[in-house]
């Protein structure tokens, strides 16, 4: 603990005297130059700057398992006056920031050695299945739209499994009626979680919109959420 606590003490510090060198010698290479999510140099030029700047009160540090895992409560401070709270998330000997955190079931896996401090869909494994999941549903909605055979009552039945597999099927069926085109670009999963991501996107007109559909990786997948960004809350929501 006294090991994350000297680490947080001296990037706050770096931050008041805006020693960006400083500062990133205290956080991980990676972690540091992310060009994504709330990294630790985006944090450091947001509280250090002039007009806006901030400071850092370093909170409750909770030790993970693996790898010196910890994550610290740090409220963001204007004054005398708290503006918000947020969590830093760290690894190693010595200890060195990792990423930055505003959800708290992330920061719980993390702690939990189950996904990374900051996430990059590119980086995760491939998870064919979901992909071809969202596939057949789409191609189902279209043979029940054109009233083939029994497939609104195959759909239907995929929609009592549960509510939360119900929610995403009627989401995508309700596309395809209307005439969207749901094309699969990617699928990926976190091993750790058990759950996977299918990265789609949704076309109509010439215009395009991205889709994130989350599931538990089977057998048998199960539904878990559908959204318009991608939030690692969603992924690991209990």
């Amino acid at each position: 603990m006294n090991n994350v606590h000297t680490t947080l003490t001296a990037f706050a510090a770096a931050i008041a005297e805006r020693d960006m060198a400083g500062a990133e010698t205290l956080c991980s290479e990676d972690a540091w130059n992310a060009d994504h999510g709330d990294n630790p140099q985006r944090l450091f030029r947001k509280a250090s700057d002039e007009r806006r700047g901030f400071s850092l009160s370093i909170g409750d540090i909770t030790q993970g398992e693996g790898a010196g895992r910890a994550a610290a409560t740090v409220t963001l401070m204007k004054g005398d006056k708290s503006i918000g709270c947020i969590t830093l998330l760290g690894a190693g000997a010595p200890w060195r920031i990792t990423g930055v955190c505003k959800d708290g079931a992330w920061r719980d896996a993390y702690l939990r050695d189950q996904v990374p401090a900051l996430l990059t869909y590119e980086s995760l494994p491939v998870y064919g299945p979901a992909g071809d999941a969202v596939v057949a549903v789409c191609a189902l909605s279209r043979r029940a739209a054109s009233g083939v055979g029994q497939a609104d009552e195959m759909l239907a039945e995929l929609m009592n499994e549960d509510h939360e597999g119900a929610v995403v099927i009627a989401r995508l069926h309700f596309l395809v009626s209307q005439g969207y085109q749901v094309r699969v670009r990617d699928a990926r999963w976190l091993p750790g979680l058990g759950r996977a991501v299918v990265k789609a996107e949704r076309v109509k007109d010439g215009q395009s919109e991205d889709l994130w559909i989350h599931a538990e990786v089977g057998p048998p997948l199960r539904w878990r959420g559908f959204e318009e960004l991608l939030r690692v809350g969603a992924i690991a929501a209990v």
